[in-house]
């Protein structure tokens, strides 16, 4: 299996998901690739798309990025690069998770919704699939005056982390992460011949 990201939680959430769906251990190699954010229609550049359209474009380029190396996900964001340096064997599995924020409007207020698009490519069928997980709350109208104080992309990224570690939520990242990529793989593939032994590579 690939995964269009070196980010350590994406590849474990991802990974978990799949050894459970097929009940057996699971070589997951992470390779670069981005969603395109850099053209600037994302809240604050290079971090979360706004709304399930752009999130879904981002996720899908990063889709394309594995399909057009080949599966392999070798030249996946240009550089080649692998979670362990090496290069993938070609996977039974392509996977790519975007994240971004779903933005409500009120009359008085905006609050913000964080969701994680999963999709995932069965290599032999050529099939893709994809999902959006549970939402979980997210301090937009904070995160909207940093922007405008003309705080980084990065420490918005710190805000936020230290924000949901104070909140305690109980759905976590990861768990979006991980139910929506097993409902991906329930919309993909045959449950049943495929729930046991060894999982894919």
């Amino acid at each position: 299996m690939v995964v269009a990201s070196l980010d350590a939680a994406k590849l474990a959430a991802v990974r978990a998901a799949v050894e459970a769906w097929f009940g057996g251990a699971v070589e997951a190699t992470g390779v670069e690739a981005t969603g395109d954010r850099d053209a600037g229609t994302g809240l604050l550049q290079a971090a979360l798309h706004v709304g399930m359209q752009h999130t879904f474009e981002g996720c899908a380029a990063r889709m394309r990025q594995l399909l057009l190396a080949g599966g392999s996900g070798s030249s996946a964001g240009g550089s080649g690069s692998s979670a362990d340096g090496s290069a993938p064997a070609r996977p039974d599995l392509l996977v790519a998770v975007e994240c971004g924020v779903i933005p409500i409007v009120t009359h008085t207020t905006t609050s913000g919704h964080e969701v994680a698009c999963v999709m995932v490519t069965d290599v032999a069928s050529q099939r893709t699939r994809h999902a959006f997980s549970q939402t979980r709350p997210y301090p937009l109208a904070i995160v909207q005056e940093m922007a405008r104080q003309g705080m980084s992309a990065a420490e918005v990224a710190e805000f936020c982390a230290a924000h949901y570690e104070k909140a305690e939520l109980t759905c976590s990242h990861a768990d979006q992460i991980r139910v929506c990529t097993q409902l991906v793989l329930s919309d993909l593939l045959p449950p049943q011949p495929r729930m046991s032994g060894a999982g894919p590579g």
